[in-house]
C-alpha cells in the first residue's frame, strides 16, 4: 500500500464515520498564558482591521497601525524579564499582514519606544516561524492539517473557515481560542521540548538586540544567516523525529518507507540480519536507525537500541537489512520481529555541531571569508524516486 492509498483509507472513514480522524495522536503545541490570539479582517479599500485578544481577556479592535499599541498592551513586548509572548492565528496570512505593518513602524523614526518593541516582537514572531515545532508562532491551520484529516476534498483543508466548521467553533477570534483548544489536547511530544528551549533562548537574543539598538528589519550579515539556516535545518531534522515518535505517525510512515520491519534471519557476534516483506525503504547502507523488537505499537514500552545499516539488499522479493553497532545485550536473536526507523538527532551532538560552526562563521577562519564549500546535507525524496534511482535491484 502506497502512502497515498493509506490516507484514502483514513479519508474514507473520516467520510464514513463523519468526525475528523487523527493522523497525530499528540499535541503538537501548547496555549501558553502568554497566548495572544489575533485575527485580521481584509477590508474593501486594502486596509486590514486586527482584533488582538490576550488569553483570558478581553478583544480589541486594531485598524492598521494601532495594532502594534494592541499587542504591546496584551503583553507583546521585548523585555527579557518577561515570559515571551505566544502568537495564535487562524493561518500565515495574518502574521504576513502583522509583519508589513511591523515593517512599516520600524522603519518610521516617529514610531515611539512601544511600538518599536511591539514591531520588534512581531519580528521575533517571523524569525521563529521559519523553525517547525515552535511554539512561539502557530498557524492553526497548519497545525490542524498535521494532526487531522477529513473525508472533504483534499482542497477544501487548506481554508481556516472549512475546520472552524469541522470543530464547530463560533467564528471571530473568539472562536480561535475553541480552535485552538479543540487541536492542543493531550499530551506533547518530549522530543519538541529542545525547540521550545530554542523559543526561549532567541527571545532572549532577541531581547538584547533591540536593546542595542539593531532593527530586525535589516539585511542580516551572511555568517548570522548561514548560522540561522543551520538551526532552522536542525530543527527540521529533530520535527520529523519528534513525529516519528508518535504511534499515529508511525503507521503512516510505514507507507512513506521511514519504518520498516522484519524477522531476524541471521546473527553474527557484531551483526544481525532482518528480511522485509516491504521493499519500499528509505533506510540504507550508512543509516543510523533506532530499533526495537515487536510492531510498530511497541514502541513506547519496548528497550530501544541504535545502531547502523551495514548493508541493505535485495534477495528473493524481500529487502535485506544487515544492523551493525548494537550492543550485545541490546541485540536480537533469531526468529524475533524487529522495527527500525531513522535514529533521532543527538542533542548534545547537534548542539556540539553548530558550536563549532558558529567558531568557523565568526572567527577568523570562516569558511565563507576562505571560501571553503560547505559540507553536503541531504534530504527527503519522494518514494518512487528514490526507488527509480536505485543503483541495485
Amino acid at each position: 500500500m502506497t502512502v497515498e492509498f493509506f490516507d484514502l483509507a483514513q479519508r474514507l472513514y473520516s467520510a464514513k464515520t463523519g468526525a475528523p480522524v487523527r493522523q497525530v495522536a499528540a499535541s503538537l503545541f501548547s496555549v501558553k498564558n502568554e497566548a495572544i490570539f489575533v485575527d485580521a479582517d481584509h477590508g474593501p479599500k486594502g486596509k486590514t482591521v486586527f482584533t488582538v485578544m490576550p488569553r483570558g481577556g478581553a478583544p480589541v479592535t486594531a485598524p492598521g497601525s494601532s495594532v502594534l499599541r494592541a499587542l504591546a498592551a496584551a503583553g507583546a513586548v521585548m523585555d527579557g524579564q518577561r515570559e515571551p509572548a505566544q502568537l495564535i492565528a487562524a493561518d500565515g496570512g495574518v502574521l504576513a499582514a502583522l509583519e508589513r505593518v511591523a515593517r512599516a513602524a520600524a522603519r518610521d523614526d516617529s514610531s515611539d519606544e512601544t511600538v518599536r518593541s511591539a514591531a520588534a516582537v512581531v519580528g521575533w514572531w517571523v524569525d521563529r516561524s521559519g523553525y517547525p515545532g515552535t511554539n512561539a508562532v502557530v498557524s492553526l491551520l497548519d497545525h490542524t492539517r498535521q494532526r487531522f484529516i477529513t473525508g472533504a476534498v483534499p482542497n477544501r483543508e487548506t481554508h481556516a473557515t472549512y475546520w472552524r466548521g469541522v470543530f464547530g467553533v463560533s467564528a471571530g477570534i473568539t472562536g480561535l481560542a475553541e480552535w485552538a483548544a479543540e487541536i492542543s489536547s493531550g499530551f506533547g511530544l518530549p522530543m519538541l521540548g529542545s525547540i521550545r528551549e530554542d523559543d526561549f533562548y532567541s527571545y532572549r537574543a532577541a531581547v538584547e538586540r533591540f536593546a542595542k539598538g539593531f532593527s530586525w528589519t535589516h539585511a542580516e550579515p551572511a555568517p548570522i544567516a548561514a548560522m540561522g539556516l543551520r538551526a532552522r535545518c536542525d530543527t527540521a531534522n529533530l520535527w520529523e523525529a519528534a513525529l516519528l515518535s508518535d504511534r499515529l505517525w508511525r503507521h503512516r510512515a510505514v507507507h512513506t518507507g521511514h519504518v520498516t520491519g522484519g524477522e531476524v534471519i541471521s546473527t553474527t557476534r557484531t551483526t544481525f540480519t532482518i528480511t522485509c516483506p516491504r521493499m519500499g525503504s528509505r533506510l540504507r547502507a550508512g543509516s543510523a536507525v533506532v530499533g526495537w523488537m515487536g510492531g510498530v505499537d511497541s514502541y513506547e514500552r519496548a528497550t530501544l537500541f541504535h545502531g547502523d545499516v551495514q548493508t541493505a539488499e535485495a534477495h528473493d522479493g524481500a529487502l535485506q537489512l544487515t544492523i551493525a553497532r548494537v550492543p550485545v545485550d541490546q541485540r536480537p536473536g533469531r526468529s524475533y520481529w524487529v522495527t527500525l526507523m531513522p535514529a533521532p538527532p543527538n542533542d548534545r551532538i547537534v548542539r556540539m555541531g553548530r558550536a563549532r560552526y558558529r567558531r568557523l562563521l565568526f572567527q577568523g577562519d570562516s569558511w565563507i571569508a576562505a571560501g571553503k564549500t560547505p559540507g553536503v546535507r541531504r534530504r527527503d525524496v519522494p518514494l518512487d524516486v528514490l526507488c527509480a534511482a536505485a543503483e541495485t535491484e
